[in-house]
């Protein structure tokens, strides 16, 4: 069957932050195993999350679309 990858796109960006990026970052932060790196691997962790919350619906827009102009028609894999 062919499937659209583009599809949940974002929103998996958004679950991959919210269920391993920024959990590990936490885990990392409270080990202390990296001293005041931990804080800033979190801190960087959530504000990546927020600027993909903010811009990633038009990056995916804007790479879907470029695809399509360079190979036209709809986006498919073969699985």
């Amino acid at each position: 069957a062919d499937k659209d990858p583009s599809q949940g796109w974002y929103e998996g960006e958004l679950w991959f932050f919210d269920n391993y990026i920024i959990p590990l970052a936490k885990k990392l932060k409270e080990c202390g195993v990296f001293g005041v790196a931990g804080d800033e691997y979190l801190s960087y962790a959530e504000e990546n999350r927020e600027e993909w919350q903010r811009k990633g619906k038009d990056k995916v827009e804007k790479m879907l679309k470029a695809y399509k102009q360079r190979h036209g028609g709809m986006v498919t894999t073969r699985s």
